[in-house]
């Protein structure tokens, strides 16, 4: 069944905005304003109370997050495997002591044999999702990449709340301070949190963010953030869907792609994937707690985290400096993991090649 925390109340202000008020051991902490277009992107996430009724507008939030599947865990550093860390660096959010503690936040995979990583990625995950799930792909990134990686962690694990700027790319230069250039890459809600971050610093001179990646999320405008539109910038971006998504809507995520780099954006649609195996956790129980449903993947779990890191690794490669190739990230499968990685990253270049020319021509 559904548990709704007592202490997310929300109160509908002017019927215009939302205002979720977070109490933390019965003290106040925050006042957040949401728009009805946030409810709205909400509501699209987290769409119903469990018995397949949309919830009242705007969607209250379950006591609920997705774990962790055991690969995710056994890829995740040793000291995150408790979820008491996690724990703790959802609350450290909450009582807003981040920056007290460069670990506490985050989870950091430091790439092995990189003695001052240039190149990071800041990584936002899905709303109602572990942040060890995404440990997958954040440490293939690290080990073969040679690409330092700040995996937030959120209260919640819901990294949008509706401020435009969360400051998790400040936290991730803290810990990593010789990295020059971010990726900034989101799941789902995690992708409203990324370009978020990457629009509210299109104006600053100094901006060390060098790439957005998007997967299965999409550009959505009216989030109280004035208009986004990243479409005449030349940042590079990626946008990554799934065939057999059915958590995004479909028509939102089509409105939202004119507001992509127009030359600059790499487009890859995993044929046979699914919303879920953008990372690696249970999701048995997101009907009975949120009334989602996804698509049945068709090819394994392990092959679309592969070509999302390849995504991922494709923006990295056009921020300006060099990726570095290392030996044995997370492999996907035993002992073949890169000569399987090898094989999709050619495969995932061949389809991106066929799809444009058939674009092209028709």
């Amino acid at each position: 069944s559904t548990h709704v925390i007592d202490y997310n109340r929300i109160i509908r202000v002017q019927n215009t905005s939302y205002y979720y008020i977070h109490q933390h051991h019965g003290t106040m902490r925050s006042l957040i304003g949401l728009s009805a277009s946030v409810a709205s992107l909400y509501g699209e996430f987290f769409p119903s109370n469990g018995d397949g009724a949309r919830q009242a507008d705007p969607p209250m939030i379950p006591d609920y997050t997705s774990p962790p599947t055991d690969f995710a865990l056994a890829c995740t550093p040793v000291e995150y495997r408790d979820d008491a860390v996690i724990d703790a660096g959802r609350d450290a959010d909450v009582n807003r002591t981040c920056f007290d503690d460069v670990s506490a936040c985050q989870i950091p995979f430091v790439p092995p044999s990189v003695e001052s990583p240039r190149l990071g990625v800041v990584y936002y995950g899905g709303g109602l999702v572990d942040p060890r799930a995404y440990s997958p792909i954040a440490k293939d990134l690290a080990e073969r990449y040679g690409i330092a990686v700040a995996l937030q962690i959120f209260n919640r694990d819901i990294a949008f709340f509706g401020a435009c700027d969360t400051q998790r790319v400040n936290y991730a230069s803290e810990r990593f301070p010789t990295v020059e250039k971010w990726v900034l890459a989101g799941h789902s809600l995690g992708g409203v949190a990324a370009f978020s971050d990457a629009w509210s610093a299109q104006n600053d001179t100094d901006s060390n963010i060098g790439g957005v990646v998007l997967m299965g999320s999409y550009i959505q405008q009216d989030l109280g953030c004035g208009e986004t539109d990243f479409s005449t910038t030349t940042i590079p971006f990626a946008s990554v869907s799934a065939t057999l998504d059915l958590i995004v809507n479909s028509t939102n995520f089509e409105q939202g792609q004119p507001f992509l780099p127009v030359n600059d954006t790499f487009h890859m649609e995993i044929l046979g994937g699914n919303h879920g195996q953008f990372g690696s956790y249970d999701a048995s129980e997101r009907f009975d707690v949120l009334g989602q449903t996804d698509g049945n993947a068709t090819i394994p779990q392990e092959v679309q985290l592969d070509l999302t890191t390849s995504a991922i690794a494709h923006v990295a490669s056009r921020v300006g400096i060099p990726l570095s190739e290392l030996e044995d990230g997370c492999s996907t499968t035993s002992g073949s993991g890169h000569l399987l990685s090898s094989w999709v990253v050619v495969a995932s270049a061949a389809a991106i090649v066929l799809l444009s020319l058939v674009t092209s021509f028709s």
